[in-house]
């Protein structure tokens, strides 16, 4: 899968209200892209990455802490969660963990 930097010149972010939440539509070099954008602190660590396909965010997004530690990892279509969401403290213990059902409901709150 394609990977761009977030901060890439050619990324254009549009985000029309959609009735229910702001969309975002990420293009790169003009058309709508499908890939993961990427973006990193500037000791090199990676600060998250957004999973897009056909301009929207579509799949798994994650963010870290600048130490390098997994911060939240959740999965989202259409501005809806479904499957898990997870957050964990700096030092890598996972202090909340949903599970959603795929309309964005929340089912089960396994921890926190």
């Amino acid at each position: 899968m394609t990977r761009i930097n977030f901060n890439d010149d050619n990324i254009e972010i549009k985000h029309p209200d959609a009735g229910g939440g702001t969309y975002y539509y990420y293009y790169y070099q003009g058309q709508p892209f499908t890939g993961i954008l990427e973006e990193f602190y500037s000791n090199g660590n990676l600060i998250g990455e957004i999973t897009v396909v056909n301009g929207h965010v579509d799949g798994r997004q994650t963010q870290y802490y600048e130490n390098g530690q997994i911060k939240e990892e959740c999965f989202e279509k259409l501005n809806a969660l479904y499957n898990t969401y997870k957050y964990w403290n700096e030092l890598g213990n996972l202090i909340l963990h949903i599970i959603h059902d795929n309309n964005g409901n929340e089912i089960q709150r396994v921890i926190g």
